[in-house]
């Protein structure tokens, strides 16, 4: 019995939810504060603890819906033929961009399923104003234009990405600390102003207007 326990408390910990949300804000941090370093990693970690909970059984085929199976047959359709089909040589490193958008993909949905204390969200946004930083101090101390990018669009997209995790973060905080969040919102938003990227400007009005119609 007492092996069965030990077995059961291993599975318990090894498809705990927490390994996931570690995964997924380890991407998040590798990609936008390191250029991208080290995110293959942890996207295909979290992809592992999500096979883990298929194989034990707490994450259960019929609990995904149809439309995660259309996005899997139209990525899987284009794999295939893009192979068939392409009048080149298909890149793997392409095709496993693709692959590992679905890794994300299924990682949080299987997160959505687990119970976890709400106070590790409440953690979240320190890694989203860490990066901010990180970013900043980049651009305004050791003179690089782009933070840790060498492109302005790369910087702008990071930007772009955080702003509505920022401005939800100061809408849902309570305290004091809160009014820290329009500083972080400043600091992104002069970064976004020295990129220069029309795109970027056109997205996020586009989103404003977006979710102000809503």
């Amino acid at each position: 019995m007492s092996n069965l326990r030990i077995k059961n408390k291993i599975g318990e910990i090894l498809t705990s939810g927490y390994w996931l949300i570690a995964s997924l804000t380890g991407a998040f941090f590798c990609f936008f504060a390191l250029n991208r370093g080290g995110v293959v990693v942890f996207i295909e970690a979290g992809f592992f603890f999500v096979l883990l909970n298929l194989i034990t059984g707490q994450y259960k085929l019929k609990q995904i819906p149809s439309i995660y199976w259309v996005t899997l047959a139209i990525c899987l359709y284009l794999i295939i033929f893009g192979y068939l089909l392409a009048s080149h040589e298909v890149k793997a490193k392409y095709v496993m961009y693709l692959v590992r958008m679905l890794f994300i993909v299924f990682t949080i949905h299987c997160l959505s399923f687990k119970k976890i204390d709400s106070r590790v969200y409440e953690i979240l946004p320190i890694i989203w104003c860490l990066s901010i930083c990180w970013q900043f101090v980049a651009v305004k101390f050791f003179n690089m234009p782009f933070g840790t990018y060498g492109n302005p669009h790369y910087l702008s997209n990071f930007i772009i990405s955080i702003l509505p995790l920022i401005v939800y973060s100061f809408w849902v905080a309570n305290g004091w600390y809160k009014w820290l969040f329009i500083l972080f919102g400043l600091l992104a938003f002069d970064m976004l102003l020295r990129t220069g990227s029309r795109t970027a400007f056109l997205g996020i009005s586009f989103s404003v207007f977006f979710a102000l119609f809503f």
